[in-house]
């Protein structure tokens, strides 16, 4: 504001129109609404990150204890096929 004031003197005496005065507080609400984006913002990615771990651990002792117990089983019948092929 003060650069403004620096540049046009008479700017000073236009802060008493209604349209100035719309203007600073539409500025001061700009202010205030980015406070309340950044409070979203952070709720947002901790509902994410929460979600992201929570679901990781479901799989992690779900279905990939799962899909490990399947492997080991392909892998004995392998190595018992291979055994047996290689006895005849």
């Amino acid at each position: 504001m003060e650069a403004v004031h620096q540049r046009d003197p008479d700017f000073a005496n236009a802060n008493d129109s209604p349209v100035v005065a719309s203007a600073l507080r539409q500025i001061e609400v700009i202010g205030e609404d980015r406070k309340g984006f950044k409070w979203i913002l952070v709720v947002i990615t901790m509902l994410g990150t929460g979600t992201s771990l929570y679901g990781f651990s479901k799989w992690q002792n779900g279905v990939q204890k799962i899909d490990d117990s399947i492997k080991e089983l392909e892998l004995e019948k392998l190595k018992l096929e291979v055994a047996k092929l290689k006895g005849e």
